[in-house]
């Protein structure tokens, strides 16, 4: 792909565009191992989730209420990471909204929460949920204003 050239009135290639392209580049290519360095991390913590089911002794932990919160919180936090690894390499509104629907669910699920901040999460949702289905993944909203602006 060749370089983008940026032109100024004398005709000199100021050196603005170019510095830019290179912090661009470089701020990518820091995404990109990121994201790689948080994958890692979360396949050794997903081994270390293995190991500890395989021993006798968690599984009967499992079974009680506080083991199985703890494990359902670990792994719901696994996903959250994997949703933010996506998020950094793809830069989608959608991965953001649905890392923003992992973690409100995480919160209502694991910890304890009083009746109006269940509410609230509650409100959080469903304004999130509509924003991804009708918003987004439809895009009847964005439709129907690129529509008004044909007619005008």
């Amino acid at each position: 792909m060749p370089e983008k050239r940026y032109e100024s009135r004398d005709g000199l290639e100021p050196k603005v565009g170019s510095v830019y392209d290179r912090i661009s580049k470089a701020v990518r290519h820091m995404e990109v191992v990121l994201a790689a360095f948080l994958v890692v991390i979360i396949m050794v913590s997903f081994l270390g989730i293995l190991i500890s089911l395989i021993n006798l002794g968690d599984v009967q932990r499992l079974i009680e209420y506080v083991g199985f919160q703890e494990l359902l919180s670990h792994v719901l936090l696994l996903i959250i990471g994997l949703e933010l690894t996506i998020m950094l390499i793809r830069h989608d509104l959608k991965i953001v909204i649905e890392v923003t629907i992992f973690a409100i669910a995480r919160k209502m699920l694991i910890y304890n929460t009083t009746a109006s901040e269940m509410l609230i999460s509650i409100l959080g949702l469903a304004i999130l949920f509509i924003v991804k289905i009708y918003v987004i993944d439809h895009g009847i909203f964005l439709r129907r204003r690129s529509s008004e602006q044909v007619k005008d």
